[in-house]
């Protein structure tokens, strides 16, 4: 079926269901006073951008000042760079986010990381050389590679790992970073990376490993459910204590967005390279189960763009009640994505696993449409002419 197909027989249908409410509500209008439907205040998602390298040019600066929420790589606040309160002169009401992986260290550190080559220092002396993780053959467990070809090495983040000086290592973890980052007031939230709620798969990924070796016998480990649940609940004491450290006004969203897991102590996560991936539900592309799972973990959930669909991804988010849009990492801000249509005057929409052809919300100045299937959305104005074509292009 082709979109206009599409879009005709959909249309079709909003009109029936159009003509039946109104007979509702005659009906209903008799005997009662039908109150206006209560809707919050829109003014589009809030607009996030990332930028995860180490360093910072003024000019670099100058192209992320727009954005409502910017996310800066950890390294850029331990080494204080100028570039902040930069930023914040240019935008003081831009909510500055720590992006943060205490999963993971590069091994070596770079040269310009010195919280890292800190850190990596530190857990390469004496009983803390524990904490990292081992294949059965001894080596290191790594997962991510640089563009130089050095690899990042895996921390044990189970409630279970090694206790040195009255801590595992997720209490060691979240204890330094607060102490070493947290302590700058400017920041106000923090993205977790690689929250997972599992370990196990990892061991059966990296490449020649049939598994992971955490008491360190030279034997892969083989209880799944022990090595999860423990792996969940150490995640879990991480981030309950940034919680405990900076407070219910702090914001902390995490990545992936794949699971509901940790949502009690979290402001939203990461749908990174939207849609969503490896959420056990493939319906096209996972667009279906991320938008279900975004509907759920709290307003500060990040869809964040594939390269080239970030206007797909921006209609996405523009369902929902209160969501975030983030083009790919380190984009420079576009006034582009903010698209300004008044109010919902429809509710988001609750039928998100139902795999719809179209999924569409009014606005008081036009109409959302996104077409899941195709992976294309288009926006148009209250006289249902094209405002905005597949490719973001206001036409009009």
């Amino acid at each position: 079926m082709t979109i206009n197909q599409s879009i005709n027989q959909y249309k079709t249908a909003r009109k029936m269901k159009t003509f039946i409410l109104m007979i509702f509500l005659l009906l209903g209008s008799a005997t009662t006073f039908t109150q206006p439907m209560p809707m919050n205040d829109y003014h589009g998602p809030i607009t996030t951008g990332f930028w995860l390298y180490p360093f910072m040019t003024q000019a670099q600066a100058d192209q992320m000042i727009g954005y409502d929420i910017l996310i800066l790589h950890n390294e850029l606040f331990y080494k204080e760079s100028p570039m902040i309160d930069y930023i914040i002169g240019k935008n003081p009401k831009i909510k500055l986010f720590v992006y943060f992986n205490p999963v993971e260290f590069f091994v070596p550190p770079y040269e310009d990381c010195p919280w890292a080559i800190k850190m990596v220092k530190e857990l390469n002396n004496g009983e803390k050389k524990a904490w990292w993780l081992l294949q059965p053959n001894g080596k290191p467990a790594t997962f991510w590679t640089g563009a130089d070809g050095r690899k990042t090495n895996l921390m044990d983040m189970r409630i279970t790992s090694a206790m040195i000086n009255g801590e595992v290592y997720p209490e060691y973890i979240a204890n330094k970073f607060n102490q070493d980052i947290l302590r700058d007031k400017r920041i106000v939230g923090v993205e977790v990376d690689n929250a997972w709620p599992d370990i196990y798969w990892l061991g059966l990924f990296i490449v020649g490993n049939k598994g992971l070796d955490f008491d360190r016998n030279k034997i892969a480990d083989k209880n799944p459910e022990a090595i999860n649940q423990d792996w969940k609940a150490g995640e879990n004491r991480f981030i309950k204590l940034i919680r405990q450290y900076k407070g219910e006004n702090f914001i902390i969203i995490a990545n992936p967005g794949s699971n509901l897991a940790y949502n009690v102590d979290l402001n939203g996560k990461i749908f990174e390279n939207w849609p969503i991936k490896n959420a056990g539900d493939n319906t096209n592309g996972g667009w279906n189960i991320g938008m279900y799972n975004a509907s759920k973990t709290g307003p500060y959930s990040v869809l964040n763009a594939d390269k080239g669909n970030w206007f797909f991804t921006l209609c996405s988010a523009m369902l929902l009640d209160k969501a975030c849009f983030a083009d790919v990492q380190n984009a420079p801000y576009r006034t582009a994505y903010k698209i300004n249509l008044g109010k919902p005057l429809e509710p988001q929409p609750s039928n998100f696993k139902k795999n719809l052809p179209i999924y569409s919300r009014k606005f008081e100045k036009g109409t959302v449409y996104v077409s899941p299937k195709q992976g294309k959305a288009w926006i148009h104005d209250t006289n249902d002419q094209p405002l905005y074509n597949q490719e973001g292009q206001c036409v009009q």
